[in-house]
């Protein structure tokens, strides 16, 4: 089996489960309780007021559920539990995989987390820069 990771404001990706799938593994992802977009309105129940049951789904619970839901389809479908389950996650999906490695460490063999979306509040400060010295120094670089 092979849990799929997301990137961004998404829980998973659902075009990442054809390549695990042609690889032989039963491949899983969760959307996280909400619509996946880029975008990080789905965590507000209105403008300000946060939607914490959706976000702690975001966090870790949905991608747990996930597991335990596909390790059950495996067997029901198949008639014996997988042999292996492996997570992949890139990104949101990284950090995905450390929550899995330290909340819940029985659901997954191995885990492949790359550049984990962590220390969010340096990460996005890190992102805005480039556009805040430019606006302050009115140079915009334009892509060509």
């Amino acid at each position: 089996m092979m849990g799929i990771g997301g990137g961004g404001w998404m829980t998973g990706y659902y075009f990442a489960l054809p390549w695990p799938a042609a690889k032989g593994y039963v491949a899983v992802m969760t959307d996280g309780g909400h619509v996946l977009s880029e975008s990080n309105s789905w965590g507000l129940k209105s403008p300000g007021n946060v939607d914490w049951v959706l976000l702690n789904d975001f966090a870790s619970i949905a991608v747990d559920d996930a597991a335990t839901l596909a390790k059950a389809a495996t067997k029901t479908f198949y008639g014996e539990s997988s042999k292996f389950a492996y997570f992949n996650g890139c990104s949101t999906g990284g950090r995905q995989g450390y929550m899995l490695a330290q909340r819940y460490p029985q659901q997954y063999d191995g885990i492949l987390a790359t550049a984990p979306g962590i220390n969010w509040d340096r990460m996005i400060l890190g992102l805005l820069h480039p556009q805040v010295v430019m606006n302050e120094k009115s140079e915009i670089i334009r892509s060509v």
